[in-house]
């Protein structure tokens, strides 16, 4: 079944998510996987969007944690 959720908190999108689509003014920017949108983000909106520079890695490349 497909269903598209709407939500503005990343974090719960980040968790639920098959694939996230990533807007700016309207404009689609980036369609992915959860995993691919962060290991790749489109641009700099993604990154700032996604809190980037508040998510913590493990060696291996698995998100551990959002410090908020």
């Amino acid at each position: 079944m497909t269903m598209v959720f709407v939500t503005h908190d990343q974090e719960e999108a980040l968790v639920i998510a098959d694939q996230m689509a990533i807007m700016e003014q309207g404009k689609l920017v980036q369609c992915d996987t959860p995993a691919n949108i962060l290991a790749h983000p489109a641009n700099d909106f993604v990154r700032e969007f996604l809190h980037m520079d508040e998510l913590v890695w493990d060696e291996a490349g698995t998100l551990m944690k959002i410090i908020k």
